[in-house]
């Protein structure tokens, strides 16, 4: 071991899970990673279940320590648990993971550069469930680690999964670490002030950890929702610049008649609109032993939005707060100062260099005297590095970029520079 070795806190807030805490402890044992640069650091959140006698009783191999709080959340936990930790990097893991061998040593190897942010991943264990509601939240749930392991995939606020990521210590503090005013959505929320702050995000696919007590089902999943709704009223208001980004602003386009009828039964009559919500969702059961899986996935969709609203009625009351709210945001972003102009014509490899030299929030693309197109500024989004260029060209500015060879004559020269021609437009976007 080097002396170089970073050392690393992992930081567990548990609530009422003892056994699977119990499953997390015995997992950190057997890490790849020298123990003796990792300290576990268990946060009990309204512990009533014997947690804190096991934690008393356990005896590990590495550097535990544990705390009691009265039931504040786990985004309190979390924060609660850092003020303790004395690591430079710090690992956040949910009590319900099970951490395979190599998920601390992938997370470090990723900070082989200075203010990452290291997601890991989580597949769900299902339990071989097959219902449609476990079959698209598996589908869900793959779609989105499978967005991030290609390669130029630009990140978002969104792509922070709270259940095991990893940063640097001193990145959280600068942040503040987690709103505990977010007893939902605490992630995202410290996802947008990390990109804010120019954090790079990396997905680690080897920092693995199964998600093993996943208990959710339907009616789970609509409380959910509609606890989501009631943090994205609070998100919006800390964030007016990703305000259009949240679900909430579909409520402020045109709506069809359905989502009209319900959302003025939602603001003025909830009780009557909660009675039909739980009338279709009786009927969805109906459906799944039909095995009519399209209508099924269709009302399962619309009672998932329903809830949501339901969640946003408890926090504005009424539909004029609403409107206010969404009239707050931001719609455009002035970012002309973080504007870079790109010439292709000094050739790729050299305007993907000036990307990661500059790291701009937009860039103007031209060849030549030909102008290509614009890469427009975006909130809640990473800034701009040389790897998301070659993507974008060949997908929504590759036509334009052709046009502009054209115009150039590149296309007219012999075979050699056609073939240069094809690497903009035609390779492959790689998975990790």
């Amino acid at each position: 071991m080097s002396a170089n070795t970073p050392s690393i806190s992992v930081i567990i807030p548990t609530h009422n899970r003892c056994q699977s805490l119990k499953r997390i402890l015995n997992a950190l044992q057997t890490q790849s990673y020298p123990l003796n640069r990792i300290e576990v650091i268990v946060v009990a959140d309204g512990c009533i279940d014997g947690t804190i006698e096991m934690l008393k009783e356990y005896q590990a191999p590495y550097a535990l320590r544990f705390l009691e709080q009265p039931g504040k959340g786990a985004g309190s936990a979390r924060n609660q648990g850092a003020t303790l930790a004395t690591g430079s990097l710090f690992l956040f893991l949910d009590d319900d993971i099970e951490p395979s061998v190599h998920l601390v040593e992938a997370h470090v190897s990723a900070h082989y550069q200075p203010n990452r942010v290291v997601i890991g991943y989580l597949p769900p264990s299902l339990q071989s469930q097959s219902s449609f509601f476990h079959i698209s939240l598996w589908a869900w749930w793959e779609e989105k680690f499978q967005t991030m392991r290609q390669l130029g995939h630009r990140y978002t606020y969104e792509d922070l999964l709270s259940g095991n990521f990893s940063l640097p210590a001193e990145l959280f503090k600068l942040v503040g670490g987690f709103d505990t005013t977010f007893k939902c959505r605490e992630d995202y929320e410290l996802g947008a002030r990390l990109i804010k702050v120019g954090s790079d995000f990396i997905f680690a696919p080897d920092a693995l950890g199964y998600h093993r007590d996943e208990v959710t089902n339907i009616d789970r999943s609509l409380q959910r929702k509609r606890q989501e709704g009631r943090a994205d009223v609070l998100f919006g208001q800390r964030h007016p610049d990703l305000m259009y980004k949240l679900r909430l602003s579909y409520f402020g386009d045109a709506l069809s008649l359905i989502d009209y009828i319900f959302l003025f039964l939602a603001f003025q009559i909830p009780a009557v609109s909660d009675l039909l919500a739980a009338g279709l969702r009786q009927l969805l059961n109906l459906l799944e032993w039909l095995r009519i899986r399209s209508l099924w996935l269709e009302l399962n969709n619309r009672l998932h939005g329903y809830w949501y609203l339901r969640g946003i009625v408890d926090q504005l009351k009424t539909h004029k707060a609403l409107t206010n709210l969404l009239q707050s945001g931001l719609i455009r972003l002035d970012r002309k100062d973080t504007e870079l102009e790109l010439d292709l014509q000094q050739g790729l490899i050299a305007a993907e260099q000036l990307l990661d030299k500059t790291r701009p929030m937009s860039v103007r693309i031209r060849y030549g005297q030909k102008f290509v197109g614009l890469i427009p500024p975006q909130a809640g989004v990473e800034k701009l590095r040389g790897v998301h260029l070659r993507p974008i060209l060949a997908t929504t500015l590759s036509l334009p970029l052709m046009q502009a060879l054209a115009f150039e004559g590149v296309l007219d020269k012999e075979i050699d520079k056609k073939a240069e021609v094809s690497n903009y437009l035609i390779e492959p976007v790689k998975i990790m």
